[in-house]
C-alpha cells in the first residue's frame, strides 16, 4: 500500500485488513497521511450484508465501526442460538450472547478498545456432551491500548486485558471447535507485535487472575497471495479459558493430584499450526493445537493426559449473501469435546443489520453413542 500520496480526505475509504491479519493487528493503528497533519485512524468497513463473524479477532476488531463522536466507535451485536441435539432422545437449549464494542482512537499512534459479551443461558458440557449446567456470565474480552503506527513502522505494542497470540480459532459453525476450547486464553498481557507485508510476529507475556507469569508467541507467514501459514506456542495451556474453569472445578472436587503443598497443577506447553488458503471463491482453514506436557491426573480427565485438537473446514460463497460450508474435525482426550465430528452450515444475510445461519453437526464421543446435533442462529448487528 502506498502511503506516501494518500487521496483527499472526502475520497478516503476505510481501511479493513484482510481476515488473516485481524487475529494480531488491531484493524484502525494507521492508515496514510501528510507529512504535517496528524491523521487519524480510521473505523473498519459497515459491510452492505450483515455476516458471522469467523473468529474471536474478526470480531474485535470489526465490530466497533459506527462513530458515535469524534474518534469514538462503538458497536453491538446480538446472536440469539437454538441448540437442538438427539442422544436416544431430542433436547434443545436456547442462548443469547449480547457483545458490545467501544473504541477510541484520538491519535494516529494510539487507541483504546473495550468489547464484552453478556452470555444468557449458554450451557456448558459434560464428558459427555450434554449440557449439565447453564450459565449467565459477563465476559471482557478486551480493554487494552495500542501504540504504534503502521503507516510508519511494523512494530506495535498493546497492554490490557486480551486475547493472548495463540491460535486462530477461524471457524464458520457457531458450534465452537475443540481447538478453541483448547487454546483460547484472555489474560492481562503485554505484547509486542513485528507486521510486515510477509510476515507477522507477536510475543506476549501474560497473566490470568494475577496467577504465574506466562509467555505465548504466534509466527505467521504471507508466502504467496491468498496463503497464510503460522504457528504458535505457549508455555502454560493450563491458563486457558475453558481448561482453567475445569481444572478449578477438579481442584475444588479434590480430584486432582497438583503439586504437593499448593492448589495449582503443573503448567502445560502447548503448540499449534494453521493453514489458510482462499481461492476462487473457496475458503480452507485448518488448525492444529496440542499439549506438549501431560496434565496432573485428574485435572481434566482421570489419568495424565496430552490432549490434541484439529479442524478443518471449506466454505463456497455462493453470493455475496449466501455461503456454505462443511467442517470435518477431531480431538483427543480435550474435555466436553467431540472425538469426532463433522456437518453442515449455511448462512445468508438478509441485511446490513441481520443474518440467519442453520448447521447440522454429527459428535462422537468416547464411551457413548453418537449424537446429531442442529443449531440454528439470529443475527442482529448495529
Amino acid at each position: 500500500m502506498n502511503y506516501e500520496h494518500p487521496p483527499p480526505a472526502a475520497e478516503r475509504k476505510p481501511v479493513v485488513l484482510p481476515l488473516s491479519r485481524r487475529r494480531l493487528v488491531p484493524i484502525c493503528l494507521a492508515v496514510a497521511g501528510s507529512a504535517t497533519a496528524q491523521t487519524l485512524p480510521p473505523a473498519p468497513a459497515v459491510t452492505e450484508v450483515a455476516q458471522f463473524f469467523t473468529s474471536p479477532g474478526e470480531l474485535r476488531d470489526a465490530l466497533a465501526a459506527h462513530e458515535v463522536l469524534p474518534h469514538l466507535y462503538t458497536g453491538l451485536e446480538l446472536d440469539g442460538q437454538s441448540d437442538h441435539e438427539k442422544q436416544g432422545s431430542w433436547a434443545h437449549d436456547d442462548f443469547l450472547d449480547v457483545t458490545g464494542a467501544l473504541r477510541w482512537a484520538p491519535l494516529s499512534y494510539f487507541q483504546f478498545s473495550y468489547e464484552a459479551t453478556f452470555e444468557f443461558g449458554r450451557p456448558r458440557r459434560n464428558f459427555a456432551g450434554a449440557g449439565c449446567e447453564y450459565s449467565q456470565r459477563c465476559i471482557v474480552q478486551e480493554a487494552i491500548v495500542t501504540f504504534g503506527n503502521l503507516a510508519a513502522g511494523p512494530w506495535y505494542v498493546t497492554l490490557g486485558h486480551t486475547e493472548v497470540p495463540f491460535g486462530k480459532y477461524v471457524s464458520h459453525f457457531r458450534e465452537n471447535p475443540a481447538t478453541r476450547f483448547l487454546g483460547e486464553t484472555l489474560a492481562s498481557e503485554a505484547a509486542l507485535g513485528y507486521d510486515g507485508d510477509l510476515l507477522e510476529l507477536t510475543f506476549a507475556a501474560f497473566e490470568v487472575n494475577s496467577g504465574p507469569r506466562s509467555w505465548a508467541a504466534n509466527l505467521t507467514l504471507h508466502p504467496v497471495e491468498d496463503l497464510d501459514i503460522g504457528i504458535f506456542w505457549t508455555n502454560d495451556l493450563t491458563q486457558s479459558l475453558e481448561i482453567k474453569r475445569v481444572i478449578q472445578d477438579a481442584l475444588a472436587a479434590g480430584t486432582t493430584m497438583s503439586l504437593p503443598g499448593t492448589t495449582e497443577v503443573r503448567e502445560v506447553k502447548g503448540a499449534g499450526t494453521f493453514l489458510s488458503l482462499r481461492r476462487g471463491g473457496y475458503t480452507m482453514e485448518f488448525e492444529y493445537i496440542a499439549a506438549l506436557d501431560r496434565f496432573d491426573p485428574g485435572s481434566i480427565a482421570a489419568g495424565s493426559v496430552k490432549p490434541r485438537a484439529w479442524n478443518l473446514e471449506v466454505l463456497r460463497n455462493l453470493s455475496e449473501r449466501w455461503e456454505i460450508g462443511a467442517r470435518l474435525a477431531g480431538s483427543s482426550d480435550v474435555p466436553e469435546s467431540a472425538r469426532r465430528q463433522y456437518g453442515v452450515v449455511t448462512s445468508f444475510g438478509i441485511n446490513q443489520y441481520t443474518a440467519v445461519s442453520v448447521e447440522y453437526l454429527h459428535n462422537r464421543f468416547a464411551r457413548v453413542s453418537g449424537q446429531e446435533q442442529v443449531l440454528a442462529a439470529l443475527l442482529l448487528r448495529w
